[in-house]
């Protein structure tokens, strides 16, 4: 029987009585927390990941330096990675389908946010199986493409993501890339794709538009098969900063829509699907390893659970009872309000000081703020976003522009970031890089309230039109 959702209220003791009473109806059946004698929770730093899991030290280990390997072999297959600081994906992977099923339901076997407190986070109900390892895939090619390519069309982003979706490593230790999506070949064997003119030119209707997306693999697959150096050479010109237009015109100058489209309907109907694959060797160090209290472990369990459920309710109630001052418990809790008492509690987090930046915005260009955020965190993106913009405040254009940059390039799934670096390009003129931003970010979502921000921006003049 479902549990009906309780309206908000800021009585304390019925908000603890509430929590309670949720929590024994909704997650009766989801292990005990460490401290009740449940498996261990284990927090795992990689240089391009975090991992939160409960399985085995070694077996997280092993899971930790997979993603590690899938990141660094996306680097050497997919896309040209630089050293740059960028921000990490964090990963919870779940030993139990169960857990993720009492928490979320049972429509999905995964669940990515692309700002969940600050940070992209994704989900694994079966932690790295074939299918976990799927979702894994989709979620780091988005999130690299973008790092290294700034915003992108959406039937590129979806493309890339499909395209990259069945990659893994076979027994011999090669990363294999190329396989069929089997739900794409499907759905084009029963619905005609969208034309390459429409495909190229359109957004799609919706997140889960499926022909978009299925078209967009095939588009993809066949430049990845028989076109390879030059799609190769249309995302250096994209990372390059040229519009996709003319990217695309100079790496296929032969590709007129109708001859495209003429290519992709023999592609389809051969139906050969070309794998590529290539030795990838890198010797991950051991992540560093820190274990979660019940705290941590509630919080966690909360941020599965989606926003507004009963099970979210009940978990935060749980996790501010072991700690008050609970860091991402009392931030997911807060929302975009302020959240008492956790600064002052927790000086030394990055969470804290960026979530009193945003929602206390009078203090975001403060010395106390600015200045302890880039002693704590000077690399983070969130850091770096807030910097653009006091020196952008302070009249400093081209320092608030390189700032912003970088901190885009770090985190360009962050709707702060994002519109927080449009500003900084209207502000200095960027208008080409402004109208691409307008046009791309956001990826596969027409119809997010970001978007439309981006949309009501003033209008941008470059400074060789701006009046003497």
């Amino acid at each position: 029987m479902p549990v009906p959702h309780l309206p908000h209220t800021r009585s304390a003791a019925r908000l603890t009585l509430a929590g309670w009473l949720i929590a024994a109806v909704s997650c009766a059946s989801l292990p005990p927390v460490p401290g009740a004698g449940g498996p261990r929770w284990l927090h795992l730093e990689a240089a391009h990941s975090v991992l939160l899991t409960n399985e085995s030290e070694s077996a997280a280990q092993a899971s930790s330096a997979r993603i590690e390997l899938h990141h660094h072999a996306l680097c050497q297959v997919a896309l040209r990675c630089d050293a740059g600081p960028r921000q990490k994906l964090r990963v919870i992977a779940l030993h139990d389908a169960g857990h993720f099923e009492q928490l979320y339901g049972t429509e999905a076997s995964g669940a990515f946010s692309p700002e969940l407190l600050y940070e992209p986070q994704l989900v694994l109900a079966t932690g790295l199986s074939q299918a976990g390892t799927a979702q894994l895939s989709r979620a780091l090619t988005g999130l690299v493409a973008q790092q290294m390519l700034g915003p992108l069309p959406p039937w590129l982003l979806s493309g890339l993501a499909s395209y990259y979706e069945t990659a893994h490593f076979d027994a011999g230790g090669a990363f294999v890339v190329g396989d069929p999506v089997q739900r794409h070949v499907e759905l084009l064997a029963s619905q005609k794709r969208l034309s390459a003119e429409a495909l190229l030119g359109r957004q799609p209707s919706a997140a889960g538009d499926a022909l978009f997306a299925a078209s967009a693999w095939l588009l993809v697959h066949h430049l990845q098969s028989e076109r390879r150096a030059d799609f190769a050479a249309l995302l250096d010109s994209i990372g390059g900063g040229q519009t996709l237009a003319q990217a695309f015109h100079e790496a296929f100058p032969d590709l007129a829509p109708d001859l495209l489209d003429a290519h992709l309907d023999r592609y389809q109907r051969a139906g050969n699907y070309l794998t590529q694959s290539k030795r990838v060797e890198l010797q991950p160090t051991a992540a560093a390893v820190q274990p979660l209290s019940d705290a941590d472990v509630y919080s966690l369990r909360a941020e599965i659970a989606p926003a507004g459920t009963p099970a979210r309710t009940a978990q935060l109630t749980a996790a501010l009872q072991k700690d008050p001052n609970h860091v991402r418990a009392s931030l997911l809790r807060a929302g975009d309000q302020v959240a008492a008492g956790v600064l002052a509690a927790h000086p030394e987090s990055w969470l804290a000081w960026v979530h009193t930046a945003y929602t206390e915005p009078a203090r975001a260009c403060t010395p106390e703020l600015r200045d302890h955020l880039q002693a704590i965190a000077p690399d983070n993106a969130h850091t770096l976003s807030l910097a653009a913009t006091c020196a952008q405040q302070a009249g400093q254009t081209a320092r608030a522009l390189e700032l912003s940059k970088r901190a885009f390039s770090a985190n360009p799934l962050s709707a702060r970031i994002t519109l927080a670096h449009a500003r900084v390009l209207q502000a200095a003129g960027a208008c080409a890089e402004l109208a691409s931003l307008q046009e791309n970010a956001f990826g596969l979502d027409p119809a997010s309230p970001e978007r439309a921000a981006l949309t009501k921006l003033g209008e941008c003049t470059s400074p060789s039109h701006k009046a003497p």
